[in-house]
């Protein structure tokens, strides 16, 4: 049986622990956090921190920013040109490259990705080489592009003196780009009508704590910013269904009456903690310091029925246990004063914090533990002592037996020694009669 109680405690402790972790974010000081939701995310994307400035806010892009990309011509085979050196400089760093009569491709890219500025950059931080090969015939390109999008970044070659970068059709014979496969360009938006330009395609507090990302080239989306009231009734709501699932199991345990002549573990389990009085005072308190909770300090919204929480309705004459959310009044005290609600949620979870922790606490330390825990610790002390006790009348009973044991031995042994006395007596007496007869 003390196995079963403990598993019960163990399940209320649980249910009372998920209980607290749902009234955390209200114990810690609820983050009125602003929330940037965009008409066409296939436009632009947007985040928005708690000082974020509410508004909506009309956006159109002109264009997005775009990293420089530069390739050669196909090549059908390896660089044939006398060997040569050029510069490559992006990001205010000059890379300088070496290139061989007979390189590949792969190698010609290979060395300007392990090249190293006079700085002490290296090429790949700031860029990127890779061959492009088409698998129809195997000509292969040598793309070259900054990894940061902008004008800033774009990329100037200056040709060798052999002219390698025109031998590999990356300049044209006037020392001009030949293929330029991207142009490094800013993004250029308008924001409510001003025009907005960035060297990368996220773009922060162009409007206040708010940072977006544009999806497409060009096109049109609003992005309204605001309280993320859904989160914080999203919040209030799981709390609410954790109280009730709460309430709901320790009701279960108090009332639950024990199975007259249990004959299965499932019978013996039930009833275990009927009536009881840990459980009775729990239910009781968290419903008073929920429902029965008043914050005099605040203004307007002083009790959690202010803000939509409330006891459900009762039956007839049944009085529910149980508590629910009026979401539309929650939105309702959230956009009239987001600052009070939060003071009330977080003064209401201070103090159901503290009650639930000294209820819960999980210590193997029997002084430290909650109450709950503490009876679990205290089941498995006493557990412990009765299969010592179980122990010591074992060892007793052996020692017991392995004594009477011996004594059995011990008079077997006597007894075989009397029935060969006896024996031998008998024997002689017949041969004394036998004797007495022939005579």
């Amino acid at each position: 049986m003390l196995d079963y109680e403990k598993e019960a405690l163990q399940d209320v402790n649980s249910s009372m622990l998920a209980l607290r972790d749902t009234i955390k974010d209200f114990k810690d000081g609820l983050l009125l956090e602003n929330k940037a939701t965009s008409s066409d995310e296939d436009v632009v994307t947007a985040t928005a921190n708690a000082g974020a400035a509410p508004g909506v806010y009309d956006i159109n892009i002109i264009n997005r920013a775009s990293a420089h990309r530069v390739g050669s011509d196909a090549q059908a085979g390896n660089y044939g040109g006398i060997d040569d050196t050029f510069q490559l400089t992006i990001g205010g760093e000059t890379f300088t490259v070496d290139v061989y009569n007979g390189d590949s491709m792969s190698q010609i890219s290979q060395r300007i990705n392990s090249s190293v500025s006079g700085g002490g950059v290296d090429f790949t931080d700031l860029g990127q080489a890779s061959i492009i090969t088409n698998p129809s015939n195997g000509d292969k390109t040598l793309v070259i592009e900054s990894l940061d999008s902008g004008a800033a970044n774009a990329m100037t070659f200056i040709d060798g003196p052999n002219d390698v970068l025109t031998n590999l059709g990356i300049f044209t014979g006037l020392d001009a780009i030949k293929n330029e496969l991207q142009a490094a360009q800013d993004a250029a938006l308008t924001i409510n009508g001003v025009l907005i330009n960035s060297e990368s395609n996220t773009i922060a507090d162009a409007v206040f704590g708010v940072t977006m990302t544009l999806q497409d080239d060009f096109g049109n989306a609003k992005l309204t910013v605001g309280l993320d009231i859904e989160e914080i009734v999203s919040k209030v709501v799981s709390f609410v269904d954790q109280f009730n699932k709460s309430t709901d199991l320790l009701a279960k345990y108090i009332k639950e009456e024990p199975v007259d002549n249990p004959s299965t573990s499932a019978d013996l389990k039930q009833g275990v903690l009927q009536g009881d009085w840990d459980l009775a005072s729990a239910k009781s308190s968290i419903r008073m310091k929920t429902t029965g909770y008043v914050d005099g300090t605040l203004s307007v919204y002083k009790i959690l029925a202010d803000i939509g929480i409330t006891s459900e309705a009762t039956v007839g004459t049944l009085v529910s246990d149980n508590i629910e959310v009026d979401e539309a009044k929650l939105r309702q005290a959230l956009n009239d004063d987001k600052v009070e609600v939060a003071n009330l949620l977080q003064g209401f979870a201070d103090k159901m914090d503290t009650y639930l922790e000294g209820q819960t606490k999980v210590s193997m330390v029997d002084t430290m533990a909650g109450n709950f825990y503490r009876r679990i610790l205290g089941i498995d002390d006493r557990q412990e002592n009765i299969d010592e006790d179980i122990q010591t009348w074992e060892d007793r009973i052996e020692a017991m037996e392995e004594r009477y044991r011996n004594q059995f031995s011990a008079m077997e042994s006597y007894l075989s020694t009397l029935q060969s006395q006896s024996s031998y007596l008998m024997n002689q007496l017949s041969n004394l009669s036998s004797s007495k007869t022939s005579k």
